[in-house]
């Protein structure tokens, strides 16, 4: 059974959509959709490597917000694929957002969403990683004008206020590294 992956963050990048979902993922398979009640949130903490040593830091999220309208990309996945890349995605429970999503598809649409037990306490200030920022910004220009500019307004008010770690970054975890393209290396 397949289902459409809402795609953000780092998975809107080719390079590491292909890692993790174990297939080679083109810009052609991307498709277009409108996500409704929902926003943009570096709120899902998880622990990784740096130049500077372990640190706890903060990965995109899809929010409910009652006003919030994205325009997103989704890519069709099977069921093994989501539990692949599930794997990587280990903060994140895989959460059914169907009915929000224009236009209407008969499959199923889905979103890593954050879970509660991984989410920055409200009030917080997140501590973002610069190299992760420029991967999500590296793939949101593949998309063209409307797409990247309407993305990159969202991405900038989720960053607002947030604190820039900076350098490359791996897992803790070789099982989440294997399913991605980060470039730290640790044992």
């Amino acid at each position: 059974m397949s289902s459409y992956l809402l795609v953000y963050g780092s998975l809107l990048n080719p390079s590491s959509a292909s890692a993790g979902l174990l297939r080679d993922i083109q810009v052609s398979d991307y498709i277009g959709m409108t996500l409704h009640g929902y926003a943009l949130s570096y709120n899902v903490l998880e622990r990784v490597m740096t130049h500077q040593g372990v640190r706890d830091v903060c990965f995109l999220n899809v929010v409910p917000c009652s006003e919030g309208v994205l325009d997103v990309k989704c890519l069709k996945v099977s069921q093994h694929e989501l539990q692949c890349l599930s794997v990587r995605e280990k903060n994140y429970d895989v959460v059914d957002i169907s009915k929000h999503i224009q236009p209407h598809v008969s499959e199923r649409v889905v979103a890593f969403c954050g879970k509660q037990a991984c989410l920055l306490p409200h009030g917080e200030k997140p501590m973002i990683l610069e190299e992760y920022m420029k991967k999500v910004d590296m793939g949101v220009r593949y998309f063209g004008h409307d797409f990247s500019s309407n993305m990159l307004s969202a991405l900038d008010a989720a960053a607002r206020g947030a604190i820039m770690v900076t350098g490359d970054y791996s897992f803790m975890s070789k099982q989440q590294n294997a399913l991605t393209d980060c470039g730290v290396q640790h044992d």
